[in-house]
């Protein structure tokens, strides 16, 4: 089956890496002098919009470096190839999620690869300037001083040792994937593993819907799910998931504000975020549109840190 990619009558011509390839190889057009990696379209509307709304003209080309083909690999993965292959030709620059890179110890160290400042673009809703936006921004009207009170509440709670879980999980596989542990898991375990970890639902599970959960407490349901949910894709799972933490050095969230900037993808969280601030009893935190939208179009460029982000890459061309 060949590779072909159709791009339908009046659409646009996606700008990734791909497609500058392609327009080098058969049309012999020159590839962009000046460019900016990215994983994925959300980071590059992200992007255009901030320096849109900064009324400043991109001196580079952003790029995704997502596949047109959706079967074939995409991200970071090809974000670093093409780096790597091209960088003596070409005035490059990558900005990546962070996932677990720099907890595992799997973090590029050039100069032009840089991370975004938590595990992706979306956790920035959990940067502090934001996040009081996004408090100013809910259902229910603060006064300044609430504003505070709710912002502090939120960045002083300790985390709970299960909702810790959802960590302690998911890494797991990103450990094994990268052979940093040897779990001695078959294939039929990695495949089962992977797709419940993909299913993952935040909001069934606080609220105790999903049917491996027990329990009238936040805690108890957590456990019982990840328990009887790691049981059923194999017998010794639970245990092996318990004793390789007693024994591991990799870190752990110390707050509910770390978990959510570093510990957890950002787009799962804010698919359950009510869920997630009801369960450490700021359940009065409501936003009523789309939460996505109100961050990459809006209170992300309230972020500081995002913003320094973006210019010290524009300043690092020159």
């Amino acid at each position: 089956m060949s590779n072909q990619v159709f791009i339908e009558e009046g659409s646009s011509i996606p700008e990734t890496l791909e497609t500058d390839e392609l327009a080098y190889d058969y049309f012999g057009f020159p590839k962009p002098p000046k460019i900016l990696i990215v994983e994925g379209n959300s980071d590059k509307e992200c992007i255009e919009r901030f320096y849109y709304d900064q009324k400043k003209n991109l001196t580079f080309e952003v790029r995704t470096a997502s596949s047109l083909d959706e079967s074939r690999v995409d991200g970071k993965k090809n974000a670093l190839a093409y780096y790597h292959d091209n960088k003596s030709d070409q005035e490059i620059r990558v900005l990546l999620d962070r996932d677990y890179d720099f907890i595992l110890d799997l973090n590029e160290h050039e100069d032009n690869i840089y991370y975004y400042d938590y595990y992706e673009l979306e956790n920035y809703l959990f940067d502090e300037e934001v996040l009081e936006e996004y408090i100013v921004n809910s259902i229910r009207k603060f006064s300044p001083e609430e504003v505070r009170t709710t912002l502090e509440a939120i960045k002083t709670t300790n985390i709970d040792s299960s909702f810790s879980l959802f960590y302690k999980v998911v890494v797991i596989r990103e450990i094994h994937y990268h052979g940093l542990h040897n779990f001695d898991f078959n294939e039929t375990t990695i495949t089962s593993f992977a797709q419940m970890i993909k299913n993952l639902s935040f909001s069934a599970i606080l609220q105790g819907r999903h049917p491996l959960c027990v329990g009238d407490t936040i805690e108890e349901r957590i456990n019982s799910f990840f328990e009887q949910a790691l049981v059923k894709i194999d017998d010794d799972l639970y245990d092996q998931v318990n004793a390789f933490w007693e024994e591991s050095e990799y870190s752990l969230p110390e707050s509910f504000i770390q978990f959510c900037r570093y510990y957890f993808k950002g787009k799962v969280l804010l698919k359950s975020l009510d869920c997630i601030f009801n369960a450490i009893s700021v359940s009065c935190l409501k936003f009523s549109g789309n939460v996505f939208d109100l961050l990459l179009k809006n209170i992300i460029f309230k972020s500081t840190r995002y913003r320094n982000k973006i210019l010290s890459i524009e300043e690092s061309f020159g």
